[in-house]
C-alpha cells in the first residue's frame, strides 16, 4: 500500500471469529465423513469461543443455501484418509494464525491444476463465506445478510457485513479519501456513493482461507481490484520465469507498517526543451531494504506506473495551483526568496498536509519539489528574466505574463503571512523535503507527524 491504513478493533475481533469458525468447522469436517447439526453443535458448545452458541451456528450452516454446508459435507465424505485431511487444515490454521500474530515466512498458494478433489471443496467452503456472506452485493436487492450477532464472542455482539467493514475502516481511517493502493481515484464506504471494493490482498482463489481474514482485506478502487490487480499474488515474484516466492517479511503487510509514501522517493525529471515531465520509479529511502516490497506494488497495481501514464493530468493540476496562489497572494517577481516561500508553502499544504485527500497528492508534491529544486537553482545564480532553464519559472512566466511587474507587486501581504510561525513551519517542512531528495531523495519522520 501507498497510503497508511489502520484496522479497526471491531473488524479484528469480528473477523478474527470468523476465521476461527472456518478452520473449527473444517477440523470437524475431517474428523467426520458423516455431519450432524446437532452433534456439529455439542461440539462448538464445548469450545470457549463460541460456548452457548453452538446451537444457532450450526442451525446457521445447516439451514443456508447449498453453498454453505454442500462444500462442507463433500469433505467430509471424500475418501482420503483423515489423517491427510487434517493435515492439511492444520497447515491452512498455522497460516491462518500467524498472519493475525506476526506475519512472517512463507504462505503456500493453492494451485487449480494441482488442487485435489477435496481440497476444491474446502475451498469453496471458505470463500463461500466471503461470497454469500460478507461480500458487499451491486444490487442492495441482493444485499449478503452479514454475519448474524451469535457468530461472535464478546460483550453485546452485533451482525457484521460488508457495510460494516467499510463503516469501521472509514472511522479508523478518517483522513483517508483516496484508494490506499494507488492514490489516484476516490472511494467512499457509504452505500450508494462512489463505488468502493473490498480487495483481497492476497488473492481468495490462492488462498481461500485468508478470504475473510481481517489483515487481508482492504478497501480499494475498482480500477486496483478489477481491472490492475485482479488475482495476482504480491507472494509471487515476476521478476523471474521462475515465478521465485516472496516471504511475508518481502511485502507490505497490510496493517502491520506505515505506507510506502514514507519510506520511498519518486524519480521525477521536469520537462525541458521538447523533453516532457518523466515520472520514473519508486526509489527506497536511505538505509532501507525494501526493494522487495516496492516491486510488489508494481507488480500488483502498477504503481507508480499508472502515475506515469497520468502526467498530462498530474502536471498542469500543480501549475495552476502555483498559479492561483501567487495571484491571490501578489508576490513579486523580483523577490526570489518569496517566490521560494510561496513554492513551497504550496507542497507543504497543498500536497504533503493533504495526502490521501486529493488524487495524486504524492505524485504531485514529488514533481513539485523536484520543480522548486530546479527553480532555487535558477533564481540563486541568474536573473528572473532567465528562466528557461526552469520548467516552473518558465510555466509561470507564460501564465502570469513575462515576469515583468504588472504582475506582481512588489509589496504585499504574503510577507506578513510567511512571517507567521505557522506558515514558516510548513514552508520548512516543505524544504527539508528539498534538501533530502538532493542527497539521495526520501520523506523523513516529520511528514508522518506533520499528518497526524
Amino acid at each position: 500500500m501507498i497510503h497508511n491504513v489502520h484496522l479497526p478493533a471491531l473488524t479484528r475481533e469480528r473477523l478474527t471469529d470468523v476465521v476461527v469458525l472456518q478452520i473449527w468447522l473444517l477440523f470437524y469436517a475431517a474428523s467426520n465423513s458423516t455431519l450432524a447439526q446437532i452433534d456439529c453443535g455439542d461440539r462448538l458448545n464445548r469450545c470457549h469461543r463460541f460456548r452457548g452458541r453452538g446451537d444457532k451456528i450450526a442451525r446457521w450452516i445447516w439451514q443456508a443455501p447449498e453453498s454453505r454446508l454442500k462444500p462442507l459435507q463433500d469433505f467430509a465424505q471424500d475418501s482420503t484418509p483423515i489423517i491427510d485431511k487434517r493435515k492439511w487444515v492444520k497447515q491452512l490454521a498455522c497460516e491462518a494464525f500467524r498472519l493475525l500474530k506476526k506475519p512472517n515466512g512463507t504462505l503456500e498458494a493453492l494451485d487449480n491444476q494441482t488442487r485435489t478433489p477435496w481440497q476444491k471443496v474446502a475451498s469453496d467452503f471458505l470463500i463461500g463465506f466471503y461470497e454469500n456472506v460478507l461480500r458487499e452485493a451491486g444490487s442492495p436487492r441482493k444485499r449478503n445478510p452479514g454475519f448474524p450477532a451469535y457468530i461472535f464472542s464478546g460483550k453485546n455482539p452485533s451482525s457484521f457485513g460488508a457495510q460494516d467493514f467499510l463503516t469501521a475502516f472509514q472511522a479508523a481511517n478518517p483522513t483517508l479519501f483516496i484508494c490506499p493502493a494507488c492514490d489516484e481515484s476516490k472511494y467512499s464506504t457509504k452505500a450508494g456513493s462512489i463505488k468502493t471494493d473490498i480487495d483481497h490482498y492476497l488473492p481468495k482463489s490462492k488462498y481461500p482461507h485468508l478470504a475473510c481474514h481481517p489483515y487481508n482485506l482492504v478497501p480499494s478502487c475498482p480500477a486496483c481490484n478489477q481491472r490492475i490487480k485482479k488475482t495476482s499474488d504480491p507472494l509471487t515474484c515476476q521478476k523471474t520465469s521462475l515465478g521465485t516466492r516472496r516471504k511475508l517479511e518481502d511485502i507490505f503487510c497490510l496493517y502491520r507498517e506505515s505506507g510506502l509514501w514514507n519510506k520511498t522517493y519518486l524519480e521525477v525529471s521536469p520537462k525541458s526543451q521538447n523533453i516532457s515531465t518523466q515520472i520514473g520509479s519508486l526509489k527506497a529511502k536511505r538505509g532501507l531494504n525494501i526493494g522487495d516490497r516496492i516491486d510488489a506494488l508494481q507488480e500488483t497495481y502498477r504503481i507508480p506506473e499508472r502515475w506515469s501514464e497520468q502526467v498530462n493530468e498530474i502536471e498542469p493540476y500543480v501549475y495552476r495551483k502555483i498559479e492561483a496562489l501567487l495571484n491571490a497572494f501578489d508576490v513579486s517577481a523580483d523577490d526570489s526568496q518569496m517566490l521560494l516561500d510561496c513554492f513551497d508553502y504550496s507542497l507543504s499544504t497543498d500536497y504533503i498536509e493533504e495526502r490521501g485527500q486529493n488524487p495524486y497528492s504524492i505524485a504531485r508534491a514529488w514533481l513539485l519539489a523536484a520543480l522548486i529544486n530546479e527553480a532555487e537553482e535558477v533564481l540563486q545564480t541568474s536573473s528572473i528574466s532567465q528562466v528557461k532553464s526552469s520548467a516552473l519559472l518558465k510555466e509561470l512566466q507564460i501564465r502570469l505574463g513575462n515576469g515583468t511587474n504588472e504582475n506582481f507587486l512588489q509589496e504585499s501581504s504574503t510577507s506578513n503571512l510567511f512571517n507567521k510561525d505557522k506558515a514558516r513551519s510548513r514552508i520548512e517542512n516543505a524544504r527539508q523535503v528539498r534538501r533530502i531528495i538532493k542527497n539521495n531523495g526520501y520523506i523523513d519522520t516529520f511528514m508522518e507527524s506533520n499528518n497526524k
